[in-house]
């Protein structure tokens, strides 16, 4: 028996994804890890084109649209396979753990340097008692993170990057994803992304421009580091105020004062060795101009980076919006990946190939959001075991019956060639012959019912998953007949939840006299319970 493969079948591979969200577009990316490890591929690919009004300025406007675009999204890259087997697997609700990247412009980020002497451990406590201090909104509305980084002066002092975005723009998010298939465990910025792609080949200190349709983000990142982040909206900088339209030349006026402020800045920190290069990630069209443009006013190497041909691959399939399938992509290859556009979707991707335990990037999500991912995955697991512990009972019943009855055939032959060598009255005989006779008709009319039972089984297990709801799995079911009293034992992890789920049963059009005994609803939490219910006349 290959017990990897069993392994395999129970607990599903964990595929992190990462999720790139703009005003203009989402985007998705699966990588995976080819088996001599020198080369990443895209696995799946998916992108969606946003209608105006739906986010903007990075701020969700329309839930319900958004949440049906990744619907979709979901269906095209993970449709719902075929076999009976793999039918059964997937028959709970599915979930996809991602990563999602969001505009730098909604973040606000520092870096904080402590004395060297402050051990590691007591980090946490000093970040604790600064941010109460150093922040422009309140602790309490906001999510934040940090991450200590590589020090400047490593004799010196520890460095951690600190970041934060209001709740008011994460929660819608965490709204829309609930409506969907994807789970987010871990949230960050297009700065961080970028950063992490760009490290991978890159040692030397590099200031890098990321230029979208709504603005740019300019990073300063040494020793893979980031050190510093600006980011702008063009249409609420004084430039474009001034001329009231956004074209080229005003978009390249931007940018080269912002570089400027940036990368003088770092300049006069005099922390660690000065900026060489400049990395332009954006539209290659723009790119070329925004290359002239910042070769005037710095003497520095400017990079446009390329798609990482030689150490990544693009998928043969790629989910577009409208299409129902995956779509061969040899066609669209040069639109979809040239340049780098793409490089912050590979970005955040790439995190997902840490392990949950060593990933200690910042995220900017609810306290707790990995250890629930955590727990929904056994639950998944045990849903998976109970339903299998089930269906596997009500494979065996036909069986156990099967044995029941040669077994009963067997005695019966042995009482009558045992009566045959007593001497017994002729009243006696007869009513012996009358007993059994009432036996057979009984367990006739057994066997009767069970062959009904057996048909009408997996009606009523579908049924039940139907019916199933949050935090409610299933450990046993038993029933003398097909028409009498049915019992469910199984476990809910709330009361609430275990009242919600009998509420459901009552619903059905096929079950009735469901009962639930008081005595199950006196605990609050992890509940193991026992709910009986009886078949409708006429299923």
């Amino acid at each position: 028996m290959n017990i990897n493969r069993i392994k395999k079948f129970l607990i599903q591979e964990e595929e992190i994804g990462g999720i790139e969200i703009s005003d203009s577009k989402i985007s998705i990316a699966y990588l995976k890890s080819l088996p001599d490890k020198k080369e990443i591929v895209i696995e799946k690919w998916g992108e969606v084109d946003l209608q105006p009004g739906i986010i903007e300025k990075g701020e969700v406007k329309d839930k319900e649209v958004l949440a049906s675009h990744l619907r979709n999204l979901s269906k095209s890259l993970f449709p719902r396979k075929k076999g009976h087997l793999e039918r059964f697997k997937s028959s709970s609700r599915r979930f996809f753990p991602v990563i999602i990247s969001i505009p730098s412009q909604k973040i606000y980020s520092q870096v904080f340097s402590f004395p060297s002497k402050i051990p590691y451990g007591q980090l946490e406590e000093s970040m604790e008692l600064t941010v109460g201090f150093s922040l422009p909104s309140p602790p309490e509305k906001v999510y934040l993170d940090w991450e200590v980084i590589e020090p400047l002066q490593k004799e010196e002092e520890k460095e951690i990057l600190l970041a934060q975005v209001k709740k008011s723009v994460i929660d819608p998010y965490l709204e829309v994803f609930s409506q969907t298939e994807f789970v987010p465990i871990a949230c960050e910025f297009y700065s961080l992304s970028l950063n992490r792609i760009i490290s991978r080949s890159e040692e030397n200190p590099f200031c890098l421009i990321l230029t979208t349709e709504e603005g740019a983000e300019i990073v300063v990142s040494k020793l893979k580091g980031i050190r510093f982040i600006r980011s702008i909206y063009w249409q609420d900088h004084r430039y474009f105020r001034e001329k009231n339209k956004l074209d080229i030349e005003v978009k390249k006026k931007i940018l080269r004062d912002e570089a400027w402020r940036t990368i003088n800045f770092d300049q006069s920190e005099k922390k660690g060795p000065a900026i060489e290069k400049i990395y332009l990630v954006g539209e290659p069209a723009e790119n070329l101009e925004f290359k002239d443009c910042l070769k005037e006013e710095f003497d520095k190497e400017i990079i446009i980076p390329e798609f990482p041909y030689t150490i990544m691959s693009v998928p043969q399939r790629i989910a577009l919006e409208g299409t129902k399938e995956l779509i061969q992509i040899e066609d669209k290859k040069e639109k979809i990946f040239k340049g780098d556009k793409i490089l912050v979707i590979l970005g955040v991707a790439l995190r997902g190939f840490i392990s949950r335990s060593k990933d200690v990037s910042i995220s900017l999500l609810p306290v707790g959001t990995e250890e629930e991912y955590s727990q929904t995955r056994i639950i998944s697991l045990l849903n998976f075991v109970s339903i299998s512990a089930v269906l596997a009972a009500l494979i065996f019943i036909p069986l156990f019956v099967v044995g029941y009855f040669l077994l009963s055939k067997v005695e019966k032959n042995s009482a009558e060639e045992f009566s045959r060598l007593q001497e017994v009255s002729i009243t006696e005989e007869f009513k012996q012959m009358e007993k059994e006779a009432a036996d057979f008709n009984r367990n006739l009319t057994l066997m009767e019912i069970l062959a009904e039972d057996k048909s009408d089984w997996p009606k009523i297990l579908k049924e039940l998953d139907n019916k199933k709801t949050a935090g409610i799995i299933y450990n046993r079911i038993s029933a003398d007949s097909y028409r009498g009293a049915i019992s469910l034992e199984g476990f809910a992890i709330t009361r609430d939840q275990l009242l919600n789920f009998k509420e459901n049963l009552l619903k059905s059009e096929i079950l009735t006299n469901v009962e639930l005994p008081l005595k199950f609803i006196e605990k609050k939490d992890n509940i193991n319970f026992i709910i009986t219910f009886k078949i409708k006349s006429g299923v």
